[in-house]
């Protein structure tokens, strides 16, 4: 797996909330490290499930954790009823302080996000420079100014 890293918070954001995305949060200070995926509700655009990978496999090792919801105020983490985590959980509260943090753009310089090279739209391997440090490939960009979705800032 081809990884990389993501430091500008505008990309990240549009990065997660692209609709298909793989993500890995990693403490700089600890090595620790989590992996996500989430993706966007067929119902809501602006609702995406989110799971946490809990074993070796990282197409199928993922425990539904909840949901992020993009609203005006910035992006909520919320648990539901069959979230597999509880809010005490290391890996809740990780994904938590980052989203706080890129709600209000700013990536802590503790926290390092990185992508595995595929979209985070279409979830398609990324080959263009531009685009692999945006996260988000030519065509998904493309389709975004085409049907005049703003990226999510």
């Amino acid at each position: 797996m081809n990884s990389h890293q993501l430091t500008n918070p505008d990309d990240i954001k549009n990065f997660v909330m692209g609709g298909k995305a793989y993500f890995t949060l990693v403490s700089a200070a600890t090595g620790t490290r989590f992996t996500y995926r989430s993706f966007v509700a067929r119902d809501t655009p602006t609702r995406f499930f989110v799971g946490a990978m809990v074993g070796s496999d990282n197409n199928t090792a993922y425990s539904y954790l909840g949901v992020l919801e993009d609203a005006a105020t910035g992006i909520n983490v919320r648990l539901t009823a069959k979230s597999k985590f509880d809010a005490s959980e290391t890996r809740v509260k990780a994904l938590e302080y980052f989203i706080r943090n890129i709600n209000s753009k700013v990536l802590p310089t503790n926290l390092e996000f990185w992508h595995e090279g595929r979209c985070g739209c279409c979830g398609r391997r990324l080959t263009v420079p531009a685009s692999i440090e945006s996260g988000i490939g030519p065509e998904c960009a493309r389709k975004r100014a085409v049907d005049k979705q703003p990226m999510l800032v």
